[in-house]
């Protein structure tokens, strides 16, 4: 007998082709569809015990992701009532039915990445987020005990919205989430994901549990990676992309633009060679369509448990250049420093002011017996260094980059192994022919184009006696 409905066709392909039943054990249950005790086909194989009810429920929520439903069978009893249910219950079965994936993941650390379907208070989150685009902003911000705020041209602004409850808050921040993405938060008190939008519009998102409530902030992505042009990126920046190996780091203050960077100088790699480049990111932010190379993306928390891990499997994937979101230990730091060594190019961001401390940083990483030997490694691997800063424009409209550039040669390299970290400033100040630049001669341009007010530069820059 073949199946009534779409839904029913599908199951069966799927039951079938998983090797969950075999057809013939299928076609007797279709057979006998008079004498069927439950209303549909994925309940009546639970019912016979053919296959195991949790591999059921896989298979019927993957159908019921696609928009099809089971019918209920006209043979079939009408079911006896059931004991009232909360609408929570009510809610997470319906969640995880709607949000359910053929193949889920299968380890309970990972959260899948997913297309928001809002619901609720979620739907006026969602407004406010397309809103917050429209104004050209950076980032929307949704807190307890205050309206929305949104970042534009680096500071705070209040949206025309009321004051939230905690309890508002809570309903927007949760009714975008997947069941999954929920159970996290409520473990962690603190969740990072990646969200798209139906229309396409995708965000960097932070939720965290804090003294009033539950606060939200949202990172607007834009749709496709950014240009060195566009991003006004100088010349060296663009021939620390063509090494075939080799460590670059791109630092800085968190909210300074390294991941736009790092975006752009992937995108150089992808338009001009053709190699394979794999990405670890916490979340992935920019999307990457090949283009020369073949571009493999894998998110921190959806595809991998951690920077190291992801980096040790990428090692077996054949890939040519390697992008690190963020070098945030020891394991990630010294598995990236050998990736470098043996024949990858490898970029990678830190929370770091200079380019003199971003080395510091890295071989204090390491236990004080190992850091002779790793900072000959970090001199031999090392192309490049840009520390950068996102400076307020003198006009108001937006921010402008400031940018450290070192790149290697005999004398930093010297530097490195002898421990003379503290003079790399000066071989900054000597090498501007081979593209390095100082951060505070950056800021002394900045100002001198008029760029900049000069209370911002007396701000930003370190020495202050560079300001004449």
């Amino acid at each position: 007998m073949d199946p009534e409905s779409k839904a029913e066709s599908m199951f069966c392909r799927l039951v079938v082709h998983n090797k969950l039943v075999d057809q013939s054990s299928l076609d007797k249950v279709l057979n006998s569809r008079s004498s069927w005790t439950t209303s549909s086909l994925p309940d009546e194989i639970i019912a016979r015990d053919l296959i195991k009810a949790s591999h059921v429920e896989k298979v019927k929520s993957a159908v019921l992701a696609k928009g099809l439903n089971f019918e209920v069978s006209k043979a079939s009893p009408v079911p006896p009532a059931t004991p009232a249910v909360s609408s929570s219950a009510v809610d997470n079965a319906a969640l995880k039915k709607t949000y359910a994936n053929l193949f889920p993941v299968d380890n309970p650390q990972l959260v899948p990445s997913h297309q928001c379907m809002p619901r609720g208070a979620g739907k006026e989150l969602v407004k406010l987020l397309i809103e917050a685009r429209k104004l050209g902003a950076s980032d929307l911000h949704i807190s307890a005990g205050t309206p929305a705020f949104y970042r534009h041209s680096g500071e705070l602004k209040k949206m025309t919205t009321p004051t939230f409850t905690p309890e508002q808050t809570h309903a927007m921040l949760t009714d975008i989430l997947l069941p999954e993405q929920n159970e996290k938060l409520t473990q962690d008190l603190q969740l990072d994901f990646s969200l798209e939008l139906p229309d396409g519009g995708r965000f960097r998102s932070n939720i965290i549990k804090e003294r009033v409530g539950w606060s939200g902030c949202f990172r607007i992505v834009a749709s496709k990676p950014p240009t060195f042009k566009e991003l006004n990126l100088p010349e060296p920046l663009k021939l620390l992309t063509e090494y075939p190996t080799g460590l670059v780091l791109v630092t800085g203050p968190m909210g300074c633009g390294k991941t736009t960077t790092l975006a752009a100088m992937v995108d150089m790699i992808n338009a001009n060679r053709k190699d394979h480049i794999i990405t670890v990111e916490d979340p992935i932010e920019y999307r990457f369509k090949g283009k020369g190379c073949q571009v493999t993306q894998r998110a921190l928390g959806v595809h991998t448990l951690s920077f190291a891990n992801s980096l040790k499997g990428a090692l077996r994937q054949d890939p040519d250049v390697i992008m690190i979101g963020e070098m945030r230990d020891l394991e990630t730091i010294s598995i990236a420093i050998t990736a470098a060594e043996t024949g990858h190019l490898v970029l990678g961001s830190m929370h770091t002011s200079s380019a003199d401390r971003t080395i510091d940083r890295i071989i204090a990483s390491f236990p004080p017996d190992q850091q002779p030997q790793i900072r000959v490694m970090i001199a031999d691997s090392i192309r490049g260094i840009v520390c950068q800063q996102l400076l307020p424009r003198a006009d108001g409209n937006g921010t402008v980059l400031a940018l450290e550039i070192l790149i290697n040669n005999i004398s930093v390299r010297k530097c490195i192994i002898d421990n003379r970290t503290f003079q790399i400033d000066s071989i900054i100040q000597t090498g501007k022919k081979l593209g390095m630049v100082r951060m505070d001669d950056s800021i002394v341009e900045l100002l001198k184009q008029g760029m900049i007010t000069r209370e911002t530069a007396e701000t930003y820059i370190r020495n202050p006696s560079n300001l004449k």
